[in-house]
């Protein structure tokens, strides 16, 4: 009879007593971001723009305000998928899930972008166990204010990994407060300030990595612990590869600075470190028929 009843439910609400959710458009990318699923994009190559997704979701109260009193003081913790009005947009953002995996197929993954330039492409607050292969993300115009691609805020047990984390984001990846952090085969490029920043998050470790045509390389605050790099290619960023306020080790990788060492608590082994003080090369201009092109696969 139970299950009877499940059944029943499922067919009346349109909920899935598979976790398992094979993907084509924003919008049923946005409404299988729930607990315990694990979510294919089947898009190939395609570009998938959510923007406009979550702003028929909002308007159909599906997504509900982030902040909720009028002070903007208080955040929402209860589960669920929220959004935050930006300067230019809205924004996208998965509070209190557990256990889901998201990949991308196709020979360069999915492709996901969103529109306003002051927005992250998804941020995640207080998640656990949260998988994302195979990506490409990024904003569809330059910011460079705020506005970065990937956010994890009070997270644990994060895994990114053959993504493409690009500029039009001011930030590739930003961690706060997060622990148990790993990326591995990910590229992290064209960003306007650093390919990737961590604050006061503990216990992360990048692999096969590449950081790269980034204003800056690497930002950790001064209460991280335990992060490091290992086989990993750092080069191109116009300015530090490092600013590193904790200590971070860097070993077996290839580093190529312009702005000079700065090696400042970076411990450093079996790395191949050029430091030649040239112009690098200047960011590619985006392009509307054109970016897919330029950052796809790089």
């Amino acid at each position: 009879m139970a299950a009877l009843m499940l059944l029943v439910c499922a067919l009346l609400f349109g909920t899935s007593l598979n976790a398992n959710a094979q993907i084509r458009t924003a919008r049923d990318f946005i409404l299988a971001l729930k607990s315990d699923a694990n979510i294919t994009m089947t898009t190939g190559d395609g570009l998938v723009n959510l923007t406009e997704a979550i702003n028929d979701l909002i308007d159909d109260g599906y997504i509900t305000p982030y902040n909720l009193d009028p002070n903007w003081e208080r955040v929402q913790t209860k589960p669920g998928i929220y959004y935050s009005a930006e300067y230019d947009g809205n924004q996208l953002i998965v509070v209190g899930m557990n256990n889901i995996n998201i990949e991308g197929t196709g020979a360069n993954g999915a492709f996901l972008q969103v529109e306003p330039r002051y927005a992250e492409v998804i941020k995640f607050v207080n998640c656990k166990n949260i998988g994302i292969s195979n990506f490409t993300m990024g904003h569809s115009e330059t910011g460079d204010c705020v506005g970065d691609v990937l956010e994890f805020q009070s997270c644990e047990n994060i895994a990114v990994n053959n993504c493409r984390l690009f500029g039009c984001g001011v930030n590739g990846l930003t961690v706060r407060d997060s622990k148990s952090i790993s990326a591995n085969g990910t590229h992290f490029y064209g960003c306007y300030y650093y390919g990737l920043q961590l604050f006061g998050s503990q216990d992360a470790i990048f692999v096969n990595c590449q950081i790269y045509s980034n204003g800056m390389g690497i930002y950790l605050d001064d209460v991280c612990g335990n992060v490091s790099f290992d086989k990993c290619e750092m080069m191109n960023n116009r300015r530090e590869v490092f600013v590193c306020q904790s200590p971070i080790s860097v070993s077996n990788s290839k580093i190529i600075s312009h702005g000079g060492a700065n090696v400042y608590n970076v411990t450093l082994e079996g790395c191949d470190v050029t430091m030649d003080y040239a112009d690098c090369e200047e960011l590619p201009d985006l392009e509307e028929d054109s970016q897919y092109e330029i950052y796809q696969g790089q």
